[in-house]
């Protein structure tokens, strides 16, 4: 004699996330932009000096996959004078002007969970002296590592993905209002590579 009975089906999760403009596009590269958001013109001619501010097209991360998931945004792929680095702030605001820390692990659920805009603007100080004339740094990459969330359930709980690793990648992780310690962590990875 036998008996069988069917099993559901299995169906693997799918884990993505993207960096998208405000329309849901995906983002290659960010650019220098005016305070509408608009491209300025001629990026390779930009020049920085004492006091200048400038703004990166605003960016969202945003969950595409069908798992929830907890990210980071790490700085990759640093080449140039480090030292200008010394006189180089970069702030980060949420949609409604909250200063956004990078280092801090962010969560998205699935299917289309999103941080909202995120506006990156990078000042150089105002007593910035003749020592970061002529000086060039090019490279500069902002990278979303993500790994699953704790979030959805198996036959024993959520904490399966209590253990779950972010993606290796060469990063320099920066720490919101801690100028000392960005610009040292991004000289020592220039110093490294």
């Amino acid at each position: 004699d036998t008996a069988s009975t069917g099993v559901n089906k299995i169906t693997s999760g799918n884990l993505h996330v993207e960096i998208q403009d405000k329309e849901g596009r995906k983002i290659e590269t960010l650019k220098w932009v005016d305070k509408d958001g608009n491209d300025i013109a001629n990026q390779e001619g930009i020049l920085w000096e004492p006091g200048c501010t400038y703004l990166l097209t605003p960016f969202q991360i945003v969950n595409t996959g069908n798992l929830a998931l907890k990210y980071k945004i790490v700085i990759t792929g640093l080449d140039g004078n480090s030292p200008l680095l010394d006189v180089i702030k970069f702030t980060y605001k949420t949609a409604n002007g909250e200063e956004f820390d990078m280092s801090a692990e962010g969560h998205l659920v699935a299917n289309g969970g999103s941080t909202g805009m995120i506006t990156v603007s990078a000042q150089m100080d105002k007593l910035a002296n003749n020592d970061y004339m002529d000086k060039t740094l090019t490279g500069i990459k902002f990278t979303v590592v993500a790994t699953q969330d704790t979030v959805e359930n198996d036959s024993f709980g959520n904490q399966y993905d209590r253990y779950a690793q972010y993606p290796d990648v060469t990063v320099v992780q920066l720490a919101a209002g801690d100028e000392t310690a960005v610009n040292n962590a991004l000289k020592d990875a220039i110093a490294a590579a």
